[in-house]
């Protein structure tokens, strides 16, 4: 069932990359991003839900790393791909826009998922270091 749901969205995901890499065209490329990120998160989490579970504090956590991860991947293959197509484009070139919101995606859930984690080990470690130690 999970891959009757998924493979139009991996067909889509290609054809619109496919038509990103043809056309030069930040759009189509963006779009194939966001369609396998909703692609990749959508099917683990219709995993979860078809195989009786239900979306918890875990499986959230597991969704923000398969968004972090798969948005970074996209990212680095788009740098990749534009590098190959046009090695001598400047860095201000009509990719840049969408580019810039495809690389603030990453760093938004980079944050999204570290910063609270971060707090957590900044603010325990600072009472945990200011106790009396035995010896």
């Amino acid at each position: 069932m999970i891959v009757n749901n998924l493979a139009p969205l991996a067909l889509l995901c290609l054809g619109l990359a496919g038509h990103g890499v043809r056309e030069r065209s930040a759009g189509y490329a963006f779009a194939a991003g966001q369609v396998a990120l909703a692609a990749m998160v959508g099917g683990y989490a219709l995993g979860v839900i078809t195989a009786g579970g239900a979306i918890g504090a875990r499986e959230s956590v597991q969704l923000g790393q398969i968004a972090t991860g798969v948005t970074a991947a996209w990212l680095l293959g788009w740098l990749g791909v534009r590098h190959l197509l046009d090695p001598t484009a400047p860095r201000s070139d009509r990719y840049g826009r969408l580019l810039v919101v495809q690389d603030a995606l990453v760093w938004a859930s980079h944050l999204l998922w570290l910063m609270p984690a971060l707090a957590l080990l900044t603010f325990s470690g600072a009472s945990a270091s200011a106790a009396p130690r035995r010896r």
